[in-house]
């Protein structure tokens, strides 16, 4: 199917691993696992989060109501009770829901309708917070004036929230518009977004990031403008065969075509 173009500001859907899997219900699938090693060199870098938290739980859908959905051989109250993570629920299909809610009976609330239905497959797994990518390599500062910076895309082109590891806070990290405030919970970030790290100090520092390896597809939901996205592809990946040929807009320059922007060896070049 022909996907709508970006410049219309329509989603598109992403295919960056191929894979089916078949889940027993309720039960965690189990992942391959490894790390991978990002350098953050004075000023801005573009990160992806290729790794993963375990899986906690999957099955098979018995009912969507619009953002609710169930599946009535869960207990998801018990599986999903640590109020600080933030969990979100995978289809093989590529898409990626956040979860507002759960309740008795297998029912979740979704943050938002997702196109989900009776009889999917799903993955549900608590996001990668900024704690368990950056550890503590990240410059702390009292504000975001000295401290190295996360960009945190929002979902809407070109906004991010911003954060910083607070040097009067212990090194939590913190709201770069409140700093002097502890945030309620650890912050989660969506699988497909990319993130921006301003580096403040003049040394580069290295990134460990460790996790378990999604291996099916994701659905990138792009509004019109720019958006920083992860693309997860196998060694030998390339624009040419990663498939963006067949959802981007193309063009005679790129005066109207969709561009993509490729991370150059000296951050803040593409």
């Amino acid at each position: 199917m022909k996907m709508n173009s970006l410049k219309a500001a329509a989603a598109f859907g992403l295919t960056v691993l191929l894979a089916n899997t078949a889940a027993a219900q309720n039960s965690a699938a189990s992942s391959p696992v490894g790390y991978y090693t990002e350098t953050l060199q004075t000023g801005f870098n573009v990160i992806g989060v290729n790794l993963f938290n375990a899986a906690l739980a999957s099955g098979t859908l018995t009912g969507v109501d619009g953002a609710v959905v169930t599946d009535s051989s869960a207990d998801f109250v018990s599986l999903l009770n640590d109020d600080q993570a933030t969990y979100f629920l995978e289809t093989p299909a590529g898409v990626v829901a956040e979860i507002d809610s759960v309740a008795a009976g297998g029912e979740i609330t979704l943050v938002g309708a997702a196109g989900l239905a009776v009889g999917d497959i799903y993955t549900i797994r608590a996001g990668m917070t900024l704690e368990q990518i950056f550890g503590d390599t990240l410059t702390q500062g009292a504000t975001d004036a000295t401290a190295d910076v996360v960009f945190v895309p929002t979902g809407e082109a070109g906004n991010f929230d911003r954060f910083f590891r607070s040097s009067v806070g212990g090194g939590e990290f913190r709201n770069a518009n409140d700093a002097f405030v502890s945030l309620d919970k650890p912050v989660a970030i969506l699988s497909t977004d990319a993130l921006l790290v301003e580096r403040k100090d003049a040394a580069p520092v290295d990134v460990v990031v460790a996790g378990a390896v999604k291996t099916d597809a994701s659905v990138v939901n792009l509004p019109q403008g720019f958006y920083p996205v992860t693309v997860s592809g196998v060694v030998g990946s390339t624009l040419q065969n990663s498939g963006l040929a067949d959802n981007l807009q193309a063009g005679t320059t790129d005066a109207t075509a969709d561009v993509v922007f490729v991370p150059g060896e000296m951050p803040g070049t593409f």
